[in-house]
């Protein structure tokens, strides 16, 4: 169920790809984590008593601390430190140094992206750390594993790793890795859309830990995250008894002030979140000033995306200009495509607002130059991302397979020794017949690899046309929406420089049309692999982009879409969008004429093949009998469609609605691979 509020947000697109760069961040923590106390010694420290230690055991433990502090900073030092401490932890048969080795020498490995061969070393770490029943390292290894999945999007996995880490995390009853865990598992659930009671709980367990730790700023993060997580579900009396929390906890005099910036970052987002940009703006230009001043631009930018996006909120386009215009100059010096594309869409829609419309087009055009660049370059991660996992779940399969297959071997020889003892004086027997067996096994053996290689080489040929074919479906997707978006931009030209009114909205209205036919393109062709569209978060996109060309943004609209339906093909995708842009365009031109609060509420239901969409705003309604095919070209336009799809279109009114029901049966060719 999707519950969003209109707001002055960028595309959905966007916002996924923010979210994926909050997870990665909150990975990259747990990767960066490092188990020994927060203030531990320095590395000059660390070389220091390395120097003037003389017993063996003594160097191997802080040659195995400085390799571990040494793996973000100099990964080649770190992996020799490593390899000195695993030949002296099989020397002296020290299952802890070898653990301590191995995760070093696996996390550099994970910077060098050489996944394989850190799983491998991850295995060794988890397989030692058993060996010395520590529960801490065994937490930390899962965390790293979860960390290395999570960066390549396989949050499924990650959330797996991490529920392990946690248990032994419990066990070790260590609360800065229990803080860590827990806040890092909110956020895979969050992101993968989990029951939003165990996102909750985890981020209250991460609260607990970090103030047990005396982690301040940890805590205070974590509750500013459950704020969010309840405003986010409307429960605005928890959101605000974690906002003071989050806000008590702010207040300690120890806490940093790159962590008092973060936290003023965050605050500032929640606020805009909630709708409320007046209250955004203080914190956002307290978490600039306390960034800046500590030279940190790349965190300088994200409040600095906060306090445009409240000005602009607030019609302050002057200052909304003014930090757009700095946002852009610092996005583009850090060279960071996100930010650089909302700079550009913030001043074409201040532009737009001033008239000045030559000028609107221009950064338009900038920001769709800098959203196609964003949406390429994350579909070509998604692609190595894709042949990584798929080398890791192989490379496991084949780890836990041998496993098997050794101990059944084993097992074999076992019982076939018992059997030569006890019957000795059939050893010539049976060891021709052992023989005679053997070989039919390897001809066997030699006849079921060559099969094996034979399907493996076809199963590789099979994936790379298909890889081939989901990215020339891709391409041409992406050709008919730039093609239908020129043809929207001809049309605004057009429109601007009609006398006739009428004639305008008609190119006005055309233009909406050939929008809603374009979103259903680049949704195809943005966010999915399988040629299908979801479309309720479609629906959420398609109408709030058309909410921004009729509603001010000083008048209240809310737009809530909740429901579910099968992902749909492009056949029924586009008349659907079609009809559901002529419902909002006559709920944005005739219903919502009065100030006040606006409501537009749209609700799917799927049971088997039958699909109903149930549309409704709080407009006063249609005047007298409803009948399509003598409405306004609107709805004549409707009553075609409708019967392109085999549609039944009714409408109702209710005590405080206005209600239009789609009705319709999804046949076989509705959907993709039925």
């Amino acid at each position: 169920m999707i519950h969003n509020r209109l707001m002055h947000a960028p595309c959905f697109g966007f916002k996924v790809l923010c979210r994926i760069g909050l997870l990665t961040i909150g990975f990259c923590f747990i990767i960066l984590s490092a188990p020994c106390a927060p203030f531990g010694p320095t590395l000059n420290e660390w070389r220091a008593q390395l120097q003037s230690a003389t017993a063996d055991s003594s160097r191997a433990r802080i040659k195995a601390a400085l390799a571990w502090e040494l793996r973000h900073i100099d990964s080649r030092e770190s992996l020799q430190l490593a390899d000195e401490v695993i030949d002296y932890g099989y020397k002296h048969n020290d299952a802890l140094r070898l653990t301590e080795a191995f995760r070093s020498r696996a996390t550099c490995l994970v910077a060098q992206k050489k996944l394989l061969q850190a799983l491998q070393n991850y295995d060794s770490c988890m397989k030692y750390a058993r060996v010395a029943k520590s529960a801490f390292y065994q937490a930390s290894c899962y965390s790293l594993m979860a960390g290395m999945y999570g960066d390549l999007g396989d949050y499924n996995q990650a959330i797996e790793y991490y529920t392990l880490g946690l248990e032994q995390a419990k066990k070790a009853n260590n609360n800065y890795i229990l803080s860590v865990l827990s806040n890092n598992l909110a956020d895979a659930y969050q992101y993968t859309n989990r029951n939003t009671q165990l996102v909750q709980e985890n981020l209250r367990l991460a609260i607990r830990s970090a103030l047990a730790d005396d982690d301040f700023w940890g805590a205070a993060m974590s509750a500013s995250n459950l704020a969010r997580e309840f405003a986010n579900n409307r429960q605005y009396d928890s959101m605000q008894k974690y906002m003071d929390q989050a806000a008590i906890i702010f207040q300690k005099p120890d806490l940093k002030p790159y962590h008092r910036g973060s936290v003023y970052a965050e605050f500032a987002a929640i606020y805009l979140s909630l709708k409320k940009p007046a209250e955004a703006i203080p914190f956002a230009q307290n978490a600039i000033k306390v960034l800046d001043s500590l030279n940190r631009v790349d965190n300088v930018l994200p409040p600095m995306a906060h306090l445009m996006k409240a000005h602009y909120a607030l019609n302050h386009f002057e200052e909304a200009e003014s930090a757009a215009r700095d946002l852009l100059r610092l996005s583009q010096k850090q060279k960071a495509k996100l930010y650089i594309r909302d700079a550009y869409k913030t001043l074409s829609d201040i532009a737009r607002r001033k008239n000045d419309f030559a000028l609107a087009l221009e950064f338009y055009e900038a920001y769709k130059t800098w959203n196609d660049s964003i949406f390429s370059v994350a579909k070509e991660q998604s692609i190595a991302n894709n042949e990584l996992k798929l080398a890791l779940s192989q490379k496991e399969f084949e780890a836990r397979y041998s496993a098997r297959q050794k101990a059944a071997e084993n097992k074999l020889l076992i019982q076939e020794n018992n059997a030569l003892s006890l019957k000795i004086w059939l050893a010539l027997i049976f060891g021709l017949v052992l023989m005679a067996f053997s070989l039919l096994l390897f001809q066997a053996y030699r006849k079921k690899k060559k099969i094996n290689q034979q399907l493996r080489l076809e199963k590789t040929r099979v994936e790379q046309q298909a890889r081939e074919k989901m990215l020339l479906i891709g391409e041409l997707h992406h050709r008919v929406k730039n093609n239908l978006t020129m043809l929207k931009s001809l049309l605004f030209l057009q429109a601007r420089t009609s006398t006739n009114e009428d004639t305008k909205r008609i190119l006005e209205e055309s233009q909406a049309r050939i929008n809603s036919m374009a979103l259903v393109h680049k949704n195809l062709y943005d966010d999915n692999e399988n040629g299908q569209l979801n479309f309720p978060i479609f629906l959420e996109s398609l109408l709030s982009e058309l909410a921004a060309s009729y509603i001010d943004s000083s008048r209240d609209l809310e737009l809530l879409v909740e429901g579910h339906c099968e992902d749909l093909n492009i056949e029924l995708a586009i008349p659907l969008a079609l009809m559901m842009n002529e419902l909002a365009t006559n709920s944005f031109k005739y219903a919502f004429q009065n100030n006040g609060q606006h409501l537009i509420r749209i609700k799917i239901q799927q049971e088997d093949r039958q699909l109903k969409i149930r549309y409704a705003d709080n407009g006063p309604g249609i005047e007298g009998s409803f009948d399509l095919s003598k409405g306004g070209f609107g709805f004549r336009v409707l009553s075609i469609l409708s019967q392109q799809i085999n549609a039944l279109v009714s409408y109702h009114k209710t005590s405080d609605e206005s209600v239009f029901l789609i009705e319709l049966t999804l046949t076989p060719t509705s959907h993709f691979g039925n």
